[in-house]
């Protein structure tokens, strides 16, 4: 007779050969991933941003290389598990296994559409209060104080070919810079756009920052907050990171619409979509990506199961 356990010894060796292959599966994903991700980090220019707090390039290759060393992890733990049956390789093959199962069916709702409500959970953390204000409202001063308070200004005047579409830009973008057309009377507090003939001119507020405003900051006899803000921005990657926002995603600002993109041309007229608006989107709708996420995470799922048999060896014969 067989003496029996929780689990028969044909169940456990019907489980084992699945979680074979699941392990096999999730190593040799791990390692495609992992290699990936060390060929971006040798590639990608990395930085660190102590002005954004995170690192758009080198962030995504490593965590690339993170979650392919999690896969590799994984599919080792499943080997053993199918091939040992012992509790310490079961128990966190099948945590890590739900773990990563339950991140791919995130990213494949995501990807599969959830646009409306991944923009609402941003728009809420835009609208979490710190010290007093939203994150909202202190990206958005920042970035009034930074560039659109500057650009077409006395200090960094725009050129007269870029007039019309700098005085069509909107009504709302304008008031919330405290800005107003060229050809409007200037309110309290409120700065006119200013647009020439004569050299110099600036076309784009990156073409301001070095032609004009770096050289003043420069010989200004003290910092001030401004002074700081700006160095910060420009030298610890706040504007390397929505350069290449504004590059890959035709976008501006984050949490809200500037007036002024950094590196465009004021020629191509006014930020249209907000670069948090315009990621969402981008990886949203991707239908193929989101079949892949979501097998990917059944697979797992059905090897976390038929792990739960193998946390003991086959039971001997009496």
């Amino acid at each position: 007779t067989v003496t029996m356990a929780c689990y028969s010894n044909e169940t456990k060796h019907k489980c084992s050969k699945v979680v074979l292959v699941v392990g096999g599966l999730a190593l040799l994903m791990g390692l495609i991933v992992t290699v990936f991700g060390a060929a971006q980090m040798g590639v990608a220019e990395e930085y660190t941003s102590d002005y954004a707090s995170f690192d758009l390039e080198g962030g995504f290759a490593i965590g690339t290389v993170i979650g392919g060393i999690f896969c590799i992890v994984t599919g080792v733990l499943g080997c053993l598990t199918g091939k040992f049956k012992k509790p310490f390789f079961t128990f966190p093959f099948v945590v890590l296994s739900c773990l990563i199962a339950i991140f791919l069916l995130v990213a494949g709702a995501v990807m599969a559409g959830g646009e409306e409500a991944i923009k609402d959970l941003v728009a809420e953390g835009c609208s979490t209060m710190y010290e007093g204000e939203t994150i909202q409202q202190i990206l958005q001063g920042q970035y009034n104080d930074l560039v659109d308070a500057a650009m077409c200004s006395s200090e960094c005047p725009c050129p007269s070919t870029a007039k019309p579409s700098g005085d069509a830009l909107p009504a709302e973008q304008l008031a919330n810079s405290s800005r107003v057309a060229s050809t409007a009377t200037e309110g309290v507090g409120e700065t006119a756009l200013v647009f020439t003939d004569v050299e110099p001119m600036y076309s784009t507020y990156s073409d301001c920052y070095n032609g004009s405003l770096k050289e003043t900051i420069a010989a200004s006899s003290t910092t001030g907050d401004y002074a700081n803000k700006a160095q910060m921005f420009f030298e610890e990657g706040g504007f390397k990171m929505m350069k290449q926002f504004e590059e890959e995603y035709d976008c501006g600002g984050i949490c809200f619409k500037p007036l002024f993109y950094l590196t465009k041309d004021i020629s191509e007229g006014p930020v249209s979509q907000t670069c948090d608006d315009a990621v969402i989107e981008e990886f949203s709708g991707n239908m193929a990506g989101a079949a892949v996420a979501i097998i990917s995470a059944i697979v797992l799922i059905i090897g976390a199961i038929g792990g739960f048999p193998l946390c003991t060896g086959f039971d001997a014969e009496e």
